[in-house]
Parts: structure tokens; C-alpha cells; sequence
């Protein structure tokens, strides 16, 4: 296995006799050897799963049965799982195993997929530079004196350099998208509600969601479909570029005097579309105000004491105050979270900020109608990855297709001081796949994926 290989890649060897899942896992679990606690080290996993010989075992001894069958598959560690610890990143959750599995990770299994292990996270998904109390920080594999992104840091990082081929993270407001464009890969928002978020350790319940990081659109596609639950995975085709048409949210670019020079890189990621024959439009997103309808401040406790309460027997942890005031969790997950907890009992905070969430939906499609645009095009991350130990929160463009509920693709796009820089594409509600097959022909015409210098070495 190397760090190119996209799912079909597995599946088609396996298929045909030249591989077996067995040595795909094995050549995870050498990079993981190396690269991960040793070497580079990359912190990006926690836990490997403890059932993984036998999970190697029934799929070798039995014929290719799904679309992930023998697919090395990385989980991040607040999905819930019963053949590894479920963490949320904090040692204040050290070896707690939930009874049942997470559903969309039952439905990986019963596509074939195997899941090697659970992945480093920010701190309860508290933050963008994945780092916590029980995993410490992830590195970005493309410059280890910077972070990945986050809050699903771990698991992209797996990825890009062939701890798996694939992952699930979560994203709340950009938690998926952010390491995805940190690290050149891929990720998916889906449309809010679109995949089951139950068995997953909450922020939101209105903003959460799973959403799959692999090295291709393709490969988003095939994971959507499965944790979706479909039994046989639809082909995705790509379009063609002239047939695309997307509005450029300019004003979420930046001003040009970021520490690397993000904006002009992405100027010439829309040249070349515009070359290629994509159709660009100027419009205005100011008028979006998504952060008036960020509800997590006001969600983040009942949401959060509702799922420990069920836990609270095997966690000993009762509620998101004693978390939030515990001195052993990541200093700026607990600030955020002390900040989230004043709107506790704000209903009508949340009233309005769910209102304005509808407002926000609105606008955004009427746009997209209007304009007759395939989808929105934005910095996934207005700066490259930051050093270890920052976050900037202000660069992040995630919140928009969050609180809108809409679905959004962030593609590899251009490169700065050799670090990846990601372009999001938002959609349509409920056009996931449409969105997914806009973003194929995106990805293909800026083909900007590259895999780390010390990856490449060892392939």
C-alpha cells in the first residue's frame, strides 16, 4: 500500500488475487511503527483496535463482499466504537467503552471495511490544532513544525500518509474541511441530517455531523454512500468544465498581507478553472452574517450533559462544567468551552441564532438560484497551516456551510511555501452527490494533491 492508493485501488487488487487485506494492514501498521510515536512523530493515532488480526482474518477468508472491502479505515476517537476506546481526545475519558458501536461505523464493517484504530482529535473537538490530553499534538507530515488543522487533525493526517486509506472525522464548523485542506486531501460536509451523528461524542446538535477525509473526491463519494447505508456505492462522474458555473465568494480571500501568500496562489487556482473553461461569478457574501447564527453556544451544554448522562456510569464524568473545569484538559479547548457554557441558558439566544439560521439557508440558495451557480467557491483556510500551538480560529471559512446546513467539499488547490491551501465548493440541500461530482471535475483540473516528501520516500 502506498499513500496514492484510493479505495477502488484496494478493492480492485484484492479482487484480483494480487493483494490481500492482510498485507494492506500490515503496511499500515509499519507506518504507524514508524511514523507515528517514533520517527516524524505524528501523534495522529490513539488507539489501534484491538480486534484488527480478526477483522484481517474474516476478510481474507471470505470473497469481496462490499465497496470497502479490506480498506484500511481510520476513525476520529469521538466516534464511538466497542473494539477500541472512545476518548474524545481527553484522558478524562481514559478506557471508556460505550456498549454499542457508533451506526455509520457498523455500516463501514458491513461494506468491508477495517478499521485499524481511533485517531487524535483537539480536545472534545474543541479546537483547530488537534491536540489533547490523551493523544498530545498532531503534526502536519508536510512541515512537523506546524499543526494539521482540526479538530479531525489525527485522522487526516492518517490519510495523507498511508496510516489508512481513508477516514471519518466530524465537523462542527469546518472540523472536517480544515485538516483536509491542511494536509492536501479531501473532505466532505454532508447536508445537515444527511448521516446518522448518533454514538458520537456531541458539541451541537444542530451543527454536528460525520463526514468522510480521503485522498480523492471519488473516494468521498464511495464513503457517503456507505455510511448512508447503501448496500452498492453509485458511480461518480465527473463533468465537464465548461458545464460549471461558480460564484466567487471574494471577501472570504483575505487582503493579500496573510504570513504566506495564500491569496495569490488561489487566484491562480481560479485562473486556471477560468482557463479550463469553468464559468467564474463575483458575488457578494457579506450579507451572510453567519456567526450570528452559530449555535453552539447555546447548545454545547444540554447537548453534551445529555450524551454523559447515558456515560456517566462507565465516565464517572457528569456533566460539560466538571470537563470544562478540569485541569488536565487542553487549556484552549477549556476556554472555549467555559465561553460556550455562558449561553447555557440563553433560550433566547438559541431561538434567534436558529432563526437566523434559516435566514442564513436562504440566502445562500437564493444565490446559488438566482446566479444559476453549480456551487460557491472560498478558501477552505485563509493561511496556510499555523506553527504548533495556534490555532487561528479568524482564518477559518467553515462556519457558513455549518450553520446554512448545507453540504461543502474542500479539494486541494494550490500551494504556499510548499504548504497545501484548500478551496471549499458549497452546495445545494440534499444535492450531495451533484456537489461531489462538481468537486471531481474541481479537483482534476487543479490536480494540486501531493503526498509528504518523507511518504514519497518510503513508497
Amino acid at each position: 500500500m502506498n499513500a496514492q492508493d484510493t479505495i477502488p485501488d484496494v478493492v480492485a487488487s484484492i479482487q484480483r488475487g494480487e493483494n490481500a487485506a492482510l498485507g494492506f494492514a500490515e503496511d499500515a501498521l509499519a507506518r504507524i511503527e514508524s511514523w507515528n510515536s517514533t520517527g516524524p512523530g505524528l501523534h495522529a493515532l490513539i488507539a489501534i483496535a484491538d480486534d484488527l488480526e480478526a477483522q484481517v482474518s474474516e476478510r481474507d477468508a471470505s470473497p469481496v463482499r462490499g465497496a470497502l472491502h479490506g480498506v484500511p479505515v481510520v476513525l476520529k476517537d469521538n466516534i464511538q466504537t466497542t473494539f477500541a476506546p472512545t476518548t474524545a481526545g481527553s484522558v478524562l475519558l481514559d478506557g471508556y467503552r460505550p456498549r454499542h458501536n457508533a451506526p455509520i461505523v457498523d455500516r463501514l464493517r458491513s461494506a468491508g471495511a477495517i478499521i485499524i484504530g481511533k485517531a487524535n482529535l483537539h480536545e472534545f473537538s474543541f479546537g483547530l490544532s488537534t491536540e489533547s490530553s490523551k493523544g498530545g499534538s498532531t503534526r502536519n507530515p508536510f512541515d512537523v513544525t506546524r499543526n494539521p488543522g482540526g479538530s479531525s487533525g489525527g485522522t487526516a493526517v492518517a490519510v495523507a500518509v498511508g496510516f489508512a486509506v481513508a477516514g471519518v472525522g466530524t465537523d462542527t464548523g469546518g472540523s472536517v474541511r480544515f485538516p483536509a485542506a491542511h494536509t492536501s486531501l479531501c473532505g466532505l460536509r454532508p447536508t445537515a441530517g444527511a448521516l446518522d451523528s448518533s454514538g458520537i461524542v456531541p458539541i451541537s446538535h444542530l451543527m454536528d455531523t460525520p463526514g468522510p477525509i480521503a485522498r480523492t473526491v471519488g473516494d468521498l463519494a464511495i464513503l457517503f454512500d456507505v455510511m448512508l447505508g447503501m448496500a452498492h456505492p453509485r458511480n461518480l462522474a465527473a463533468r465537464d468544465p465548461d458545464s460549471i458555473r461558480l460564484g466567487i465568494l471574494r471577501d472570504r480571500f483575505g487582503d493579500g498581507e496573510d504570513e504566506l501568500p495564500t491569496t495569490s496562489a488561489l487566484e491562480a487556482a481560479l485562473t486556471t478553472l477560468g482557463d479550463y473553461g469553468v464559468q467564474l461569478v463575483e458575488v457578494d457574501g457579506r450579507g451572510f452574517d453567519e456567526r450570528a447564527a452559530d449555535t453552539v453556544q447555546f447548545e454545547f451544554a444540554a447537548t453534551m450533559d445529555r450524551y454523559l448522562q447515558a456515560a456517566t456510569p462507565r465516565t464517572g464524568i457528569r456533566d460539560a462544567w466538571q470537563i470544562a473545569n478540569d485541569p488536565r484538559v487542553e487549556a484552549r479547548a477549556r476556554a472555549r468551552m467555559m465561553q460556550a457554557l455562558r449561553g447555557a441558558d440563553d433560550s433566547r439566544g438559541l431561538a434567534r441564532a436558529t432563526r437566523h439560521r434559516e435566514i442564513v439557508r436562504y440566502r445562500v440558495e437564493q444565490m446559488l438560484n438566482e446566479k444559476r451557480l453549480d456551487a460557491l467557491i472560498y478558501p477552505t483556510f485563509r493561511t496556510p497551516a499555523a506553527p504548533l500551538g495556534e490555532d487561528r480560529w479568524e482564518a477559518g471559512n467553515g462556519l457558513l456551510a455549518s450553520v446554512a446546513g448545507l453540504p461543502a467539499v474542500s479539494v486541494p488547490a494550490a500551494w504556499a511555501d510548499n504548504l497545501p491551501i484548500g478551496m471549499d465548493l458549497l452546495g445545494r440541500r440534499h444535492a450531495d452527490r451533484q456537489l461531489l461530482a462538481t468537486a471531481a471535475t474541481i479537483e482534476w483540473v487543479l490536480d494540486a494533491r501531493r503526498v509528504p516528501e518523507f511518504v514519497q520516500a518510503s513508497s
